[in-house]
């Protein structure tokens, strides 16, 4: 595995104690840097890559551009010339909503394509270099497009040089290019007929075929063969399950992904179907898998917290423990492990390990997505989570079994063993064996929830961004949290795809184009070397 050079891969926000109310998210992030390096939540679509890669480059050649202010003011000028057009033009997209930002800045002032536009004024109010500054900047200077330099003017490499030459070829004929580029007011007209040769999907238009092939060079590390990420290998990932789906009839869906990537298998409408990748891709999928393992661990982690805080809030006083683990009825325990092992018993008073002996074998008889069907379930209170909770640890406790016996496992778990994932849990597995169901679900509820959270109190250097406190021995609800579920970025992945003419969007089902097709046979055979 590569080195990790962390950076933001979500959006920041803080909603009372934040968003990561464990700091569960730190494992993924760090994964992601190597699986998905550079494809974050919010830098959406590869044409305002583009057209950022353009503007800076435009101010380059037609500018002196010495300082940081300077800059600031000739970027804003042309990405709202950009943002005022696709609010005059509406236009549609086929990955469904069209994201124009700055919506809520021009929704008041721009309605009339007849009347000319002020642009200079913030697209974004809450940064000065707009989308391009909130959300595209870190993903396009981690492709190597562009630098800032000492005065803190962001310039172009030569690598974005490249496409900036693609983008001025493909705007040579434009009004506002030869006419309004740079200036502040500008006709709507022009700035509707600006935002139409911008349209995100155009990209896939054969006369766009030069702006493609940039990006497959680019994000596909096209022009080496050994790198130490692994996007390449994700992307072609899913032009390999896309592919599959395809010749199955099937919906490809980020639910199918999933599966491929932790069971290495696809439902279908009538049947469980094995799949596996293409052996030169084992090493990605192998660190998918843990990553997929990783998904549900922090799942039921993140919402034995919110059900547990559910427990405070009907309390004006707060509970202890004792009292929220006195809440869960035995029957509708026993009742919920029951319907998944079809044999009648007392569970509740086996130990971790009798529970498991019990529930291990389950997938043996041909229940090979259980994790995955919970973890869809409606549930109905907190007994019924707490049968699925032990549940899905007993599932995730044999898929951990089989991924450390892998030298590639024990790489990752020395290099993230700051973080909290499920390593942490059935490394200290032993110690909690031998308790019943009652107790354990209390240590879990102490050990990997409540101190989970005070550490991560501590671990933002601020002891009010929290849930809940305590009082004595009892805790008080103070926030509700929300818990998040795979956030692998698989829209954008997606987007990416479909922007570089590698899938299309038929009837709302993703499907391989030609392009795509003879694009996957040349990585088979020019890059992986395998017939």
């Amino acid at each position: 595995m590569g080195e990790w050079n962390p950076i933001w891969t979500d959006e920041v926000k803080i909603e009372n104690g934040g968003r990561y109310p464990l700091l569960l998210n730190r494992f993924h992030d760090h994964m992601e840097e190597i699986l998905i390096k550079g494809i974050v939540s919010t830098t959406q679509r590869l044409r305002y890559i583009s057209y950022c890669v353009w503007a800076i480059g435009d101010i380059e050649e037609s500018m002196d551009c010495n300082t940081y202010s300077e800059f600031v003011r000739a970027f804003r000028v042309r990405e709202s010339a950009l943002a005022v057009g696709l609010l005059l033009l509406s236009p549609e997209t086929k990955l469904g909503n069209y994201n124009i930002y700055g919506v809520d800045t021009m929704s008041s002032i721009v309605n009339d394509v007849d009347k000319a536009y002020d642009c200079e004024f913030k697209v974004l109010s809450s940064q000065e270099l707009g989308a391009f500054g909130q959300y595209y900047k870190g993903t396009i200077q981690n492709c190597g497009l562009i630098y800032v330099n000492e005065e803190g003017v962001v310039k172009l490499t030569p690598t974005g040089q490249e496409l900036y030459k693609i983008m001025v070829n493909t705007y040579k004929n434009s009004k506002y290019y030869n006419l309004y580029k740079g200036k502040k007011n500008i006709p709507g007209q022009i700035l509707k007929e600006w935002a139409s040769v911008n349209e995100y999907d155009n990209i896939t238009d054969a006369l766009h075929k030069a702006e493609r092939e940039f990006y497959k060079r680019i994000l596909f590390h096209l022009e080496t063969k050994y790198v130490s990420d692994f996007r390449r290998d994700t992307l072609t990932i899913y032009l390999e399950c896309i592919r599959e789906c395809n010749k199955h009839s099937l919906e490809f869906n980020e639910h199918i992904i999933r599966n491929s990537l932790y069971y290495k298998r696809i439902e279908t409408e009538n049947e469980i179907i094995k799949f596996e990748m293409s052996s030169f891709l084992d090493d990605a999928v192998f660190y998918w898998s843990i990553y997929e393992t990783q998904v549900y661990f922090r799942w039921w982690i993140s919402e034995y917290l919110r059900y547990f805080l559910k427990s405070l809030s009907s309390e004006s006083d707060g509970m202890t423990v004792d009292e929220v683990i006195e809440n869960i009825d035995q029957d509708i325990f026993n009742a919920k492990i029951r319907k998944l092992t079809d044999i009648d018993k007392n569970y509740f008073i086996l130990t971790f390990k009798e529970l498991s002996n019990c529930i291990e074998k389950i997938n043996d008889l041909g229940k090979y997505l259980l994790e995955d069907d919970l973890s869809y379930e409606e549930i109905e209170n907190i007994s019924h989570f707490s049968a699925d909770l032990l549940s899905i640890l007993v599932l995730l406790y044999e898929k951990y079994k089989e991924l450390k016996k892998d030298k590639r496992y024990i790489d990752v778990s020395l290099k993230l063993i700051d973080d909290y994932w499920f390593d942490e849990f059935f490394r200290e597995i032993d110690s909690i064996n031998k308790y019943k169901v009652p107790d354990l679900l209390r240590i879990i509820l102490n050990r990997y929830v409540i101190q989970k959270h005070d550490n991560a109190m501590y671990a933002k250097n601020d002891l009010r961004r929290c849930w809940f406190t305590r009082s004595g021995d009892k805790y008080q609800f103070q926030s509700n949290s929300s818990s998040i579920w795979r956030p692998a970025k698989h829209r954008i992945i997606c987007n990416f795809l479909f922007d570089m003419g590698l899938i299309a969007v038929d009837d709302e089902i993703y499907v391989m184009t030609e392009e795509g097709n003879i694009f996957y046979k040349e990585l088979r055979e020019k890059i992986y070397n395998y017939e």
